[in-house]
C-alpha cells in the first residue's frame, strides 16, 4: 500500500470548549499496490499558535513602518496607543507616570472607545 498527499489546506474549527483552533488539513489517498483507492487518510495540526505569531509580526512591521515617519514622542506614544488597542481590540489605553511615594498617577495620553468614560 502506499498514499500520495492530493490536498493541504487551512481551515479554523471551534474546540468543544468555545475556542477556536486554527489547523492544517492533509489529505492523502490510501492505494493498494494496484493502483486502487481504498482509503484516505487525514492529518490535523494545531497552527493557532504559528498564526498568531504571523498575526503579531505582520501587526509589529506596519507599525514599525508607521512610527519611523512620526516626527515627535507624543506623536509616537500616540499612534502607539492607539493601534495597540485597536489590535488588542481594547476600549481605551492610558499612558502615565506613577509615584509610588506620593500616591500619584499623571496621565500624559490616553484613547478610548466613545462607549467608555474618559480617564484623562
Amino acid at each position: 500500500m502506499s498514499s500520495k498527499q492530493v490536498v493541504e489546506f487551512e481551515t479554523v474549527r471551534v474546540h468543544k470548549d468555545g475556542h477556536e483552533m486554527n489547523l492544517e488539513i492533509v489529505l492523502s489517498l490510501v492505494k493498494k499496490d494496484s493502483g486502487d483507492v481504498v482509503g484516505v487518510s487525514t492529518i490535523a495540526r494545531d497552527i493557532t499558535e504559528r498564526k498568531r505569531r504571523e498575526l503579531n509580526t505582520a501587526f509589529l512591521d506596519e507599525i514599525g513602518k508607521e512610527l519611523s515617519v512620526l516626527p515627535t514622542p507624543d506623536e509616537i506614544i500616540q499612534t502607539v496607543g492607539v493601534r495597540l488597542s485597536e489590535f488588542m481590540k481594547a476600549s481605551g489605553y492610558i499612558f502615565a507616570d506613577v509615584d509610588e511615594a506620593k500616591n500619584e498617577a499623571t496621565i500624559h495620553h490616553g484613547w478610548n472607545t466613545a462607549d467608555v468614560a474618559s480617564l484623562k
